[in-house]
């Protein structure tokens, strides 16, 4: 059977996310800055770890999500419609469990925690309690909407998330200015109902674009008891590598709002959504890859499968890593430029997590590779294994007295565990993975890029003292070395000479319209 990679389409469909998310980013960038100076420091805390309440359950929405492309991906790679069609309808049916379970949970545990657990000024608990239901019913939309954005994932129509998602921000950015007007009410309710009305909308869109646009989303709704055994298997064992996630990221604020209080949990926010829009643009390159990795292996093209597995894993690294290394070296300058005022600890709690996000971006494509194989039972027990190590490490390091960042610094050392345990298991689970091959072209032309891009922006920050001048130095040095050193070391022969073929035809192709 032929290869279904297509490297022009993953080059269209990661610019169509490359224009999304460089709108996200701005508008997510002064959203932000907007609703911490409406909401002030402490309120801007509380809804985050209320709403994280909630969202700490995202593990559930999050494995069936990884169920339902690997399932819609695998159908289409294989060109089986009648499977796919049966796919769809059952995600539906399991995704209303979901659904159930997370309201039971949330108006039983979830209510209680924010009574009795988390620290809330007494005048504050009311909205919170307020915010937990309207984060629950937004939750609740956008995991019944994600069937939707699942089908259009694995079509490889890119193009439909983009323009999308861009019109979520220019609604949120209207909204959000309409929140600092909004004199007479609760600032942080109305935040809350900022969500939800955006939660309906992508609901209600997504919903008609997919039934205008696949077939499969206008059939007869079927459903199939056996595929929602297998569908929840696979979903259990990936709910393994949710609950790890989830109790890092919302289990870790409640830790902190215990440990250190509120304003911490701002500062952590704070670095959370630098750390969210910077990852985006790596992500937006490993989604347009993913499908094609998975129908790859549903084909059994392993020649072009682990070529697209490499390449992946170095240019989502990359992509990382343009944007932290600038950022670590200027991030208070940034940050004054972006907030003015900002929480304490939130620069080195910044520069850690994307620390640690550098070293996590590596794993998607390896993830993928997982979930194409089927067989994740092994995979997630040990990965997910390490990765619960986090909560009670963190507890203990802030009990003892280190500083609050510390917790990042675990984090930072159990990802490089739970790198090199993925790649030991997928030598024993993904047919023809070789752990030389992946060192030889992933680790190593990594670990040069990084160390040889280091030193001369760092030179750049020490001896220019012009601010202006200096935050230009490091990002123009940071930019430049790690293209050069990305194109030089990062890239094989073949894929230097492919890139330069398309600049000479570009610059032809320019000058003959001339």
């Amino acid at each position: 059977m032929p290869s279904v990679t297509n490297n022009r389409l993953i080059l269209k469909n990661t610019l169509m996310l490359y224009i999304r998310q460089i709108l996200v980013l701005v508008v997510g960038l002064y959203t932000s800055r907007v609703v911490l100076k409406v909401l002030g420091t402490v309120d801007f805390g509380i809804f985050n770890v209320v709403a994280g309440v909630v969202t700490m359950l995202g593990f559930l929405s999050n494995a069936m999500t990884t169920a339902c492309q690997r399932y819609f991906s695998f159908d289409i790679g294989k060109d089986d419609e009648t499977h796919l069609r049966q796919c769809y309808g059952t995600s539906f049916v399991i995704y209303f469990i979901i659904g159930c379970v997370i309201v039971v949970v949330c108006e039983t545990v979830g209510l209680w925690f924010v009574n009795h657990k988390l620290v809330i000024p007494v005048e504050r608990l009311f909205a919170a309690r307020v915010v937990l239901q309207l984060s629950l019913i937004t939750f609740v939309i956008t995991i019944m909407t994600t069937p939707f954005s699942a089908i259009i994932t694995a079509h490889e129509d890119m193009s439909i998330y983009a323009w999308m998602s861009i019109a979520e921000c220019v609604v949120k950015l209207a909204l959000v200015l309409l929140l600092s007007r909004a004199r007479d009410f609760d600032g942080m309710i109305f935040y809350g109902l900022i969500w939800l009305f955006i939660a309906i909308l992508n609901f209600l869109s997504y919903g008609i674009i997919c039934r205008k646009k696949y077939a499969v989303c206008r059939s007869r709704f079927t459903c199939s008891l056996p595929l929602i055994k297998e569908m929840l298997r696979f979903t259990v064992w990936n709910m393994l590598s949710g609950i790890s996630g989830a109790l890092y990221n919302q289990g870790l604020n409640m830790v902190l709002n215990i440990f250190c209080g509120p304003i911490v949990n701002s500062a952590r926010a704070i670095a959370g959504q630098v750390n969210g829009a910077v990852t985006n643009f790596a992500g937006r390159f490993s989604s347009a890859v993913q499908p094609q990795l998975i129908k790859n292996y549903a084909v059994k093209d392993y020649p072009a499968l682990y070529r697209q597995l490499y390449r992946g894993i170095k240019l989502t690294y990359v992509l990382m890593f343009i944007f932290t290394l600038p950022l670590a070296l200027e991030m208070t300058f940034v940050l004054h430029l972006w907030l003015g005022e900002f929480p304490e600890f939130t620069p080195i709690f910044t520069v850690l997590t994307l620390i640690a996000t550098c070293i996590s971006v590596t794993t998607y494509s390896l993830d993928t590779l997982a979930q194409a194989t089927g067989y994740i039972r092994l995979y997630q027990v040990f990965v997910s294994g390490i990765t619960l190590l986090n909560v009670p490490v963190d507890i203990f390091v802030l009990h003892i007295g280190l500083p609050p960042y510390s917790v990042i610094v675990v984090n930072i050392m159990l990802e490089c565990v739970a790198v090199f345990l993925r790649v030991i298991i997928l030598r024993v689970i993904a047919e023809r993975f070789s752990l030389r091959e992946y060192a030889l072209k992933t680790l190593v032309p990594i670990i040069f890029v990084t160390v040889f891009s280091v030193p001369l922006p760092h030179l750049a920050k020490m001896f220019i003292h012009s601010t202006v001048i200096q935050f230009c130095s490091v990002v123009g040095l940071s930019c430049a070395l790690i293209a050069l050193l990305s194109y030089t070391i990062m890239l094989d022969v073949n894929e230097r000479q492919a890139i330069t073929e398309i600049i000479r035809q570009k610059i032809f192709h320019k000058r003959r319209i001339a």
